[in-house]
C-alpha cells in the first residue's frame, strides 16, 4: 500500500463507498452523509489548492457546460426550485473527480482511488445477486402487503426481477458496474506494477461484477461497459 494515506484520500475513499452503498437521492442518511463528507473534500481541495495554477481548457469548457445545462434546466422546469435537484449529485461527483485526478498527479497512493471503487463494486454486485436470488420476490410481497399506493414504482420495480441494490434502478447500478469492472481488469492486465494481492482482489471482485451486471438485465449498462473498456483498457492509458 505504500505510505499512509493523507485525509484528503480517506475523504475521497468515503464518498465513493456512500455513493454506492448508501445512495443520497434515496433517504436522509446517506444525503447527511454525502454532503458532510464532499464538504470535507471541498474545503480541503480549497485549503491545498495551488495559488499559481491556471484554469485549464477542459475546466472551463466543463464549466460551461453544466452552467449552460443548469440555466436550461432552471428556465425549462415547471418548479425552477426543484431543479437545482441535480446539483446533490454533481457536485459531489465533482469534488470526487477533482480529488482524484489532483491526487493522481501528487499526494494520493493510486490504490485509495482504485481501492475505494473495486470495494464498491464488490459490495453492491453482491447485494444485487442477494436480491435476485433471494430479495426482489420477498420485497415485492412485503409492499404490496402494506396497502400504500405511493409505493406502486416501487414494487413494479422488484417484480420486474431485476436488481438494482441501492440504486433507484437496475440501469444505474448497470452503469456503475461498468465503469468500475474495467478498473478492475485493468489491474490484471499490468502484473508488473501491481501486488499479487491486490491481482487475486481484482480478479474477485470483477467476476462478482460480472454477475451484478448480468443481475440487472441492463442494456445500456452493456455500452456503458464499452465505452469505459475503450477509455480504460487499452496497454497505454494510464489511469
Amino acid at each position: 500500500m505504500g505510505e499512509a494515506w493523507p485525509l484528503r484520500a480517506w475523504l475521497l475513499a468515503s464518498l465513493i463507498l456512500i455513493s454506492a452503498l448508501l445512495p443520497p437521492e434515496l433517504g436522509p442518511a446517506g444525503l447527511f452523509l454525502t454532503t458532510a463528507v464532499a464538504a470535507g473534500l471541498g474545503i480541503d481541495l480549497i485549503i491545498t489548492a495551488d495559488k499559481k495554477a491556471v484554469a485549464t481548457s477542459e475546466s472551463r469548457a466543463a464549466g460551461l457546460i453544466l452552467g449552460a445545462y443548469l440555466v436550461i434546466s432552471v428556465l425549462h422546469s415547471t418548479s425552477p426550485y426543484r431543479s437545482f435537484a441535480f446539483l446533490s449529485g454533481l457536485v459531489p461527483a465533482w469534488l470526487a473527480f477533482r480529488a482524484a485526478r489532483r491526487g493522481a498527479r501528487k499526494v494520493i497512493d493510486e490504490n485509495a482511488i482504485v481501492l475505494p471503487l473495486l470495494s464498491a463494486g464488490a459490495g453492491v454486485s453482491l447485494w444485487a445477486l442477494y436480491q435476485a436470488l433471494f430479495g426482489l420476490e420477498k420485497m415485492a410481497k412485503e409492499l404490496r402487503g402494506l396497502g400504500r399506493t405511493e409505493l406502486d414504482p416501487a414494487i413494479l420495480r422488484a417484480e420486474s426481477g431485476r436488481a438494482f441494490a441501492g440504486f433507484l434502478l437496475p440501469s444505474a447500478l448497470g452503469i456503475f458496474l461498468a465503469m468500475t469492472l474495467p478498473l478492475a481488469v485493468r489491474l490484471l492486465l499490468r502484473p508488473e506494477s501491481t501486488s499479487r494481492r491486490i491481482r487475486i482482489l481484482a480478479g474477485a471482485t470483477a467476476g462478482m461484477q460480472v454477475l451484478g451486471m448480468a443481475a440487472t438485465r441492463s442494456y445500456g449498462s452493456l455500452a456503458a461497459l464499452v465505452v469505459g473498456g475503450l477509455i480504460l483498457l487499452p496497454s497505454g492509458r494510464r489511469w
